[in-house]
Parts: C-alpha cells; structure tokens; sequence
C-alpha cells in the first residue's frame, strides 16, 4: 500500500513538472510572436514614413524648380516679384515677399525679400537689440557685444568668461551660417529660434517695410504691436514707397542714405518650401538666393538646406 502511495505521488510530480515546462513553452513562443508583430510592425510604419518623406521630397523639388523658373523671368515690385510666366499649381505672376506661406495641397511655399529682416553682419544695433529684447530673455548689451566678439579678429570682449568657448572657438571672420549667432556667450537655443525667421545674412540695400514681418517693424522703426498692426492693414490695399506716408501711418521716417535703397526690395531672397501630410510637414527646403538680370545664370544660391 505505501509503494502504490509513493508510485501515485511520484506521478503527480511529473505531470505537475510536464505543466509548468509547457507553460515555459507557451510563455516563450507567445513572447516571440509579441516581439516579431511588433518588429514587423516598426518596420511597415518605417517604410511608410520613408515612403512618405520620399513623396515629400519629390513633391518639394517639383515646386521649387518652378518656382526658381518663375523668378528667373520675373521683375521685382516693392511688395512682391511679379513672373513673366505662371507654372501649375501657381495660379498668379506675383509672388508675394512678405514671407506669407502659398498654399497648394500637401505644399506650401514662402518667399521673403532679404531687405524685410534685420541684416546681423553689419546691424542696424539699435534694431537688433529691439528685436532681442522684445522676443527673447537674453540681454541685449551683452549679446551685441559677445557677437561682435565673435565677428571681429581685433576685439575681445572682457566679460565672456574664459571657460565659455571651450567647446569651440569664435569665428573672428564674418559668419558663414546665421545659425552662428546661436552661438554666442548670452544667447541660448530657445533665444535664437525666437528671432531666427527675422534675422540674415543675406546681402541687403536696406529696409522695405512692404515685405517686414511684425517683429522686424517693431525692432526697426522703434513701434508698438498695434502701430505695426496698422502698416501690415495699410499694405493690404496698398503700399509704401515713401518717408511721408509712413510718418502719415506711425509717425516714423527711414534714414536714406544715399547708397542705400529703401521701400523697395533687394535681390536677395529666402525660400521656404514645405511639404505636408495631415497638415503636419514632412520635408523642408529652406534657400536664400541672389536674383541676378541674367537668364545664362539667373541666380545664386547662397544656402541651401533641406531636411
């Protein structure tokens, strides 16, 4: 009777082993079918979002050689550039040149003349430290002094702790990217993305109010919101060639020296090209040009960035 007992018991613990090496068994195979759905299913969402950029590129590309065709046979006007050609999906000769986005569907493209932002490689200082100081954190003084530190081989500016470039040096030459500014003892990443769609580099003859986005007029006539406000109203139906009508608007007058050119845009160009899926972007061609009267070579890219 005790052997019988032993036999019974000895049983029950191998079928109790023999449950728990299938339930091992199971618990493995389910976690490797977890893991494979979902390593397919990374890579089905990876081949659409390539799938996805690649249509955006092309879709990009398509755009802009039209675009860079249409401004090659154009004529500037002070607000916009005016094609002798019109390309699908463009549906008029202007191109405006305030930097307001044409939207086509899953494109959209802005052109903004170089004379409606403030120029950082010679700065009007006054209007460069308006701009910081009504859009970032960062103290202008120390900044203007810190980039001009940065641009010149001869000055050294005192107060910029030893420590800060240790990572990389000042350029002591005028800049090759805007992004450099970024980079400067007082300013930090948040500061430079705040103001980096109304700074250049870009060539410019001076300052056209017709094509300057809201901050810029601030910072460059020294006005509130609401006066700025009222000059973009003003443009809709009409625009500015003169000191007169815009003391008549907000009570300010530009500087003319001679060798500049005022009211009027300059060659120089910044081009945005989006592409969209749901409204989100998907790629981005960002280009400054030169317009130069010459169909052999009718501009000059002096940046180009897509990503």
């Amino acid at each position: 009777m005790s052997a019988f007992v032993r036999c019974k018991s000895a049983v029950r613990k191998d079928r109790g082993s023999a449950t728990l090496l299938v339930m091992l068994l199971a618990t493995v195979i389910i976690s490797l079918g977890i893991g494979f759905d979902w390593i397919v299913k990374e890579h089905m969402k990876a081949t659409r979002d390539l799938e996805l950029k690649t249509e955006g590129m092309l879709r990009s590309y398509s755009i802009m050689d039209k675009l860079l065709y249409m401004i090659s046979v154009s004529e500037f006007t002070p607000k916009a550039i005016n094609s002798e050609v019109v390309l699908k999906p463009f549906k008029s000769s202007l191109l405006p040149l305030d930097g307001t986005y044409i939207k086509f569907k899953d494109v959209e493209v802005s052109l903004q003349d170089a004379n409606g932002l403030i120029n950082i490689l010679a700065p009007n200082q006054e209007a460069l430290r308006n701009l910081l100081k009504e859009n970032t954190k960062a103290d202008p003084d120390i900044v203007l002094k810190a980039w001009y530190a940065w641009i010149n081989p001869n000055y050294h500016d005192e107060d910029i702790p030893s420590s800060f470039y240790n990572k990389y040096l000042p350029r002591k030459y005028l800049p090759q990217y805007k992004e450099e500014f970024s980079l400067v003892y007082g300013m930090t990443k948040k500061d430079y993305d705040a103001i980096k769609n109304y700074i250049t580099i870009m060539p410019n003859t001076g300052f056209n109010p017709n094509t300057a986005p809201i901050p810029v007029l601030m910072a460059r006539l020294n006005i509130t919101k609401p006066q700025a406000e009222l000059i973009k109203e003003y443009l809709k139906n009409h625009t500015i060639t003169s000191d007169d009508e815009l003391q008549a608007l907000v009570n300010r007058k530009l500087s003319l020296p001679n060798y500049r050119i005022y009211y009027y845009p300059s060659n120089a160009i910044r081009i945005i090209v989006l592409a969209l899926h749901h409204k989100k972007p998907i790629y981005k061609i960002h280009a400054d040009i030169l317009k130069k009267a010459n169909l052999s070579f009718p501009y000059t890219v002096l940046y180009w960035k897509e990503y």
